[in-house]
């Protein structure tokens, strides 16, 4: 019916519920087909809290085949995106809670299932909260309390009896049929009534890469900014999008050719936020170093008016380059069209040039920069390419043309693409992966048949690496549609495991991975030389994004910042001195004696998270001198809990 009136939103939402069932039918394969065009259409359509929800089932559904981590980045997006409502809120904790205890983090997923449970138990929504506890008897078996589990699980079949859910019910005394939604075939033991949970069937996932993640985007400084930002307009305060611009930011409009001081760019914003249904949202694309993120932002509204105008609904989608300053703050931006991402990708990596020193690493990321430019227009100056001598071309499409080895069979297998075609251009239509020597693009090639002169359209993914010559060394080609045998093959290429927090290929040095010449590990927010030479693994938590914070305040002598960083009843021990702080005297001896030093510098270094409230990181402070007084290392006072 939807579909004959044309109403987008609830064709959508049909999309929803038909994921639903076929989850109730324990069909996750279909489940997910159904859910991710739903989620993709909300998204896209700027409906956020349908999309909230969305990611959230879609999430279950990726729990149930197996796929946690992916699960686990859905139910972030579902927060981003959920504000207060209730369904996606209690939805995604419990998928967050299911996929945390996968990755053995038992603690952390039934805290999030006990919040999920708390929030449901207060609304009179039963389902919501059979669904809940249900999660939370999910988590509590992977920790081995089944008595527990056992009790939580009795509570939501009499939570589904009272609603008349009989099937839901149902399912968890016999253990039959497929699995209700908020729970997943666990790795160790299985359900209580299962002998293991071989005897589950998944389906397996796509060789194509269907349901496959579509990019990895590492996250920086940058990308933080991009998520503060989104929060404060999403909440229509002002104040809090002002904290996020640096005093001399300027934005670049390519569209149009104009720029933007800061004051220009708020009196956009305040205009913003009085149309009727205003909606933003911003989707990462690719980061470099610690200050650079490439995004797509979408702006719509269902109306907007003055004195001097009145417009109906608009939609203005745009790709954003953002770079952040020490503080993190937003200090310039450059906007591209929407259909214009090559451009906007040759401009990330010549800006990360330019925050390089002179050298290899420079010659590199300015190759970088021209490749896609080199590519988009016609293909008749080979020399354009810049291809090294022993560059490798490898083919992995179904009907692939050619592979080479050595500069000039390179030049010739393409040479044969050219007597085919009068003319080939390519435009960068996504990015999957990105680094500062490689690329994983999905791309379109367009030409005009020699023979017939028709035109034809090739779409593919491609994997392009350069040297720090600046010269071409590889050039790996897939189906457009094996996303995930692409990125596979890109983590083997770079090298790098894409987990580590410095995220660029091996070999490189600190400062080309910082993206700020001769910046320190305190500027840049990266962990210091050591540490990545230790490869160390911390997942990032709340308490580690109050480290930074933490940091960033402090680098920037700015006290009013540290104020929301420490809660009302905070305290803090200083064991090499027995020292104890709350919150009021921890404020006192910060403004006390920071101004006294010279060049101060701060370092929170992350070596160990558990949980999302607890975190362990090496502290380094130093300083040139002291500015004001004398220093004594035996002074009563100890210094501030930095």
């Amino acid at each position: 019916m939807v579909e004959e009136l044309g109403i987008t939103q609830q064709l959508l939402e049909a999309d929803v519920f038909t994921g639903l069932i076929d989850l109730l039918e324990g069909d996750a394969v279909a489940a997910e087909r159904s859910l991710r065009t739903a989620y993709d259409g909300l998204r896209a359509h700027g409906l956020g809290i349908d999309a909230a929800r969305a990611a959230a089932f879609l999430g279950r559904a990726l729990l149930a085949q197996g796929r946690a981590a992916e699960a686990e980045a859905l139910s972030h997006e579902s927060e981003a995106l959920a504000g207060d409502d209730l369904q996606a809120t209690i939805t995604w904790r419990g998928v967050r809670a299911e996929a945390l205890a996968r990755h053995g983090e038992q603690a952390a997923a039934i805290d999030f299932a006990r919040a999920a449970v708390d929030i449901a138990g207060a609304t009179d929504v039963l389902l919501l909260h059979a669904d809940a506890r249900q999660v939370l008897a999910t988590t509590l078996r992977t920790d081995d309390r089944g008595d527990e589990a056992d009790v939580e699980e009795r509570r939501a079949i009499e939570l589904w009896e009272a609603k008349g859910a009989t099937l839901l019910a149902e399912r968890p005394l016999h253990r039959q049929g497929a699995l209700p939604p908020g729970s997943l075939p666990l790795e160790k033991g299985g359900h209580k009534g299962f002998e293991s949970s071989e005897e589950i069937s998944l389906s397996p996932r796509s060789s194509k890469g269907e349901g496959a993640p579509r990019r990895r985007v590492r996250p920086n400084a940058a990308t933080a900014n991009t998520a503060r930002y989104a929060a404060a307009i999403a909440a229509r305060d002002v104040d809090a999008i002002a904290a996020q611009i640096a005093d001399d930011s300027e934005v670049m409009d390519h569209t149009t050719g104009a720029t933007y001081d800061r004051q220009a760019m708020l009196a956009t914003w305040r205009a913003f936020l009085r149309a009727q249904g205003g909606t933003y949202r911003y989707e990462p694309l690719a980061t470099l170093g610690n200050s650079l993120a490439l995004g797509r932002t979408l702006i719509a509204a269902s109306g907007a008016a003055s004195e001097t105008f009145d417009v109906g609904a608009y939609e203005v989608e745009s790709v954003l380059l953002i770079e952040v300053d020490a503080q993190g703050r937003r200090r310039r931006s450059e906007m591209f069209a929407a259909d214009r991402l090559g451009d906007a990708v040759a401009r990330l990596y010549e800006r990360y040039a330019q925050l390089l020193p002179d050298g290899p690493e420079r010659v590199r990321a300015m190759a970088m920069a021209r490749w896609a430019p080199a590519l988009a227009g016609p293909w008749g100056d080979l020399d354009r390419l810049a291809i090294a001598p022993a560059i490798e071309v490898v083919d992995h499409r179904t009907l692939g043309t050619f592979s080479a080895h050595g500069q000039e069979a390179a030049r010739q297998g393409i040479r044969s693409w050219l007597d085919l075609a009068v003319v080939v251009a390519m435009s960068l239509d996504d990015v999957l992966s990105l680094h500062s020597g490689a690329l994983l693009g999905r791309v379109t090639f367009l030409g005009t048949d020699r023979d017939g002169g028709g035109t034809f359209e090739r779409r593919m993914l491609q994997i392009v690496v350069y040297g720090t010559d600046g010269l071409m060394t590889r050039w790996e080609m897939f189906d457009a549609d094996r996303d995930a045998e692409a990125l596979a093959r890109f983590d083997e290429i770079v090298g790098s495991n894409l987990d580590r927090r410095e995220g660029e290929p091996s070999g490189e040095p600190w400062a080309a991975r910082s993206g700020s010449a001769g910046a320190s590990p305190s500027q840049t927010g990266l962990p210091s030389r050591a540490a990545q030479k230790r490869g160390r693994r911390v997942r990032p938590n709340a308490a580690t994004a109050n480290a930074a914070r933490l940091q960033t305040a402090l680098a920037a002598r700015d006290f009013d910042a540290l104020l929301p960083l420490f809660a009302e009843d905070m305290e803090a021990v200083h064991h090499p001195t027995g020292a104890t702080y709350d919150r009021q005297r921890a404020l006192a001896e910060t403004r006390r004696s920071l101004p006294r030093y010279e060049n101060v510098t701060f370092t929170h270094e992350p070596l160990a998270t558990l949980g999302d409230s607890l975190a362990l990181c090496s502290l380094s402070v130093s300083a040139s001198g002291v500015a004001d007084g004398d220093f004594s290392p035996t002074a009563p006072s100890a210094p501030a809990p930095w």
